[in-house]
């Protein structure tokens, strides 16, 4: 499981943005099985129990989203899934400074790039 309830909670609201139903469906249920591996200011990696059913990996490799961080500011957060699989997700902001609030709250707006920028 993921290490907080609130970041689970944020990366669910990803899926939002996958093409299917049944990818959106697929993405979820490996982020609620998702065993944080390793934490890192701005870096998380996952594992999973294996072996890890191939009808539940996805087609997209990469997911990102943009919120405000407490002074306006936005933070990047980009899911890399590898072989369909939630691998690790990095967050950065674009100037550099330290992010303010992680995660964010399940309120925030996100904006989804790829799809609107």
């Amino acid at each position: 499981m993921l290490y907080d309830d609130n970041v689970r909670a944020f990366y669910r609201r990803l899926a939002s943005e996958l093409p299917t139903a049944e990818e959106r469906t697929d993405f979820e249920t490996q982020v609620a099985s998702a065993e944080l591996a390793r934490k890192g200011e701005t870096h998380d990696t996952f594992r999973f129990p294996w072996p890890y059913p191939d009808e539940l990996r996805i087609s997209v490799d990469i997911i990102d989203a943009i919120y405000a961080d407490e002074d306006g500011a936005d933070v990047n957060v980009i899911v890399h899934l590898v072989g369909g699989l939630l691998s690790w997700a990095e967050r950065f902001r674009n100037d550099s400074n330290p992010i303010m609030i992680w995660p964010p709250p399940k309120d925030a707006p996100l904006r989804f790039p790829r799809y609107n920028p």
